[in-house]
């Protein structure tokens, strides 16, 4: 099975990790919503790979950081950090709302940006995507009446 089948970043506001929500075009909030690794990989190419200072990113868990975070991680109590492996770089997006107000959103790379930061590394590469581009790609978590259970449908972001 390819890193990415089911691989997804989730978007919402929790008391651990804070409000990640993506601000939608009604003016609701209180939803979940998903990017799916799979449906953006045509977007990973090398021409979007920028060298990043990792203090611009935003990334769940970096209030926590360097506590809980690593071997200790707040998440997976440090399963996924053992086991990551950096070659992969992460995903950003750039101008995307964040609890941080920082340039890049982190959409994937949680682990790895842990494992650089404790090795002592400022600045990796990330594929670049801007939040514009990626919006066609986010789905949201509503009730549906019709079908009688939660489904996924698309965003409609401002």
């Amino acid at each position: 099975m390819k890193w990415y089948k089911g691989h997804a970043h989730v978007a919402k506001c929790d008391k651990v990790e804070g409000n990640w929500e993506f601000p939608r075009s009604d003016g609701k909030f209180g939803f979940i919503s998903k990017i799916f690794i799979q449906d953006i990989l045509h977007l990973l190419v090398d021409s979007r790979l920028k060298t990043i200072d990792l203090c611009d990113i935003a990334w769940k868990g970096k209030h926590f950081f360097p506590h809980y975070t690593g071997d200790y991680c707040y998440c997976c109590n440090g399963s996924f950090y053992k086991d990551i492996d950096l070659s992969y770089p992460g995903i950003v997006l750039e101008n995307a709302p964040n609890p941080y107000d920082s340039k890049y959103r982190m959409i994937d790379g949680r682990h790895r940006i842990m494992k650089l930061l404790n090795s002592g590394v400022t600045s990796s590469q990330y594929y670049v995507i801007n939040y514009d581009e990626i919006k066609e790609y986010i789905l949201v978590k509503i009730y549906s009446n019709q079908k009688n259970k939660l489904v996924y449908e698309k965003f409609e972001g401002g």
